[in-house]
């Protein structure tokens, strides 16, 4: 994954009971977005997955316990699956 490129979301998730979804191209099929997920997510407008590595690295409180590494194979896995369901694009 080439990590400059920016990001882009295509739909907005809809909420329901108090989570986050995404309804897919697919009718039958919905992802529901954990809370780190949807960070993910919303900040894909426009920023690079370095960018959006920073933030959420940036946000998390026990720093100990998780290196930027890790955050950015985690980010880079849930960016991977977002483009192949159509979901977000490369800019």
């Amino acid at each position: 994954m080439d990590s400059s490129k920016t990001l882009i979301k295509i739909d907005k998730p809809v909420e329901v009971e108090g989570e986050q979804i995404l309804v897919l191209a697919k009718p039958d099929e919905i992802l529901t977005l954990n809370s780190t997920a949807r960070f993910v997510y919303e900040n894909c407008n426009g920023e690079t997955l370095d960018t959006i590595t920073d933030k959420l690295y940036a946000e998390i409180i026990n720093k100990d316990e998780v290196t930027v590494e890790q955050i950015r194979a985690d980010c880079t896995r849930l960016i991977e699956h977002l483009v192949s369901k159509g979901l977000i694009r490369y800019q």
